[in-house]
Formats: C-alpha cells, sequence, structure tokens
C-alpha cells in the first residue's frame, strides 16, 4: 500500500510544470512588448474563456491573456495585423477589473 502511494505521489509530482509568467499591468502603466504568437483560446475551469497571447517583455517570455469579450482590445489588436514579430506598447488605464481599458500603439 506505501509503495503504490509513494508511485502515486511521484506521478502528479512529474506532471507538475512550472507555468510562464503574466504579463500584467497595473492603472497607468505602459509595457513594450514583442508578439510570439497569434493567440490561442483556451478554458479553464475557474477561470472561464481566454485568449492567451505569447509575448516577449523585458527579454523574458510572458503570457497575456485576453477576454474574449473584451471586444475594444481585440478590434485594436486586429487592427495590428499579423501579430508574430510585431512591437508594441501596450497600456492599462483603469484601477478596477470592471473600468479597465488597455490600448495598443504600434512601434514598427
Amino acid at each position: 500500500m506505501q509503495e503504490e502511494n509513494k508511485t502515486s505521489i511521484e506521478d502528479w509530482r512529474n506532471e507538475i510544470t512550472e507555468s510562464k509568467p503574466t504579463f500584467k499591468l497595473q492603472d497607468g502603466e505602459s509595457g513594450t512588448v514583442v508578439f510570439l504568437n497569434e493567440g490561442n483560446q483556451t478554458s479553464h475551469p475557474d477561470f472561464g474563456e481566454s485568449i492567451v497571447f505569447e509575448l516577449e517583455h523585458n527579454k523574458e517570455n510572458k503570457r497575456f491573456f485576453v477576454n474574449p469579450r473584451n471586444f475594444a482590445l481585440l478590434k485594436q489588436l486586429k487592427e495590428v495585423g499579423t501579430l508574430i514579430g510585431k512591437a508594441v506598447e501596450i497600456s492599462r488605464i483603469g484601477s478596477s477589473k470592471s473600468d479597465t481599458r488597455y490600448t495598443i500603439k504600434q512601434l514598427d
């Protein structure tokens, strides 16, 4: 029994992978990023649907989660065109989740 229990503990420990850092901004902050992909839609049982973009920020790979109902931000991203390799400045205004607005400015 103890050997079986030890094996199951080792199994779940081996399956744990370190998550990538998340790109986050506070109210009034901005950051320059380069897109590494076009974004992937994902679903999480606790957080719901998201579109996840892989970014490079300060020479570190990070993930940027966007709510698929954030139409204003998604429209700005669509206007950039093909995202891979594009440098943009992302700015955030708003101190709470309900009044947060992002602005995308293409740098290339």
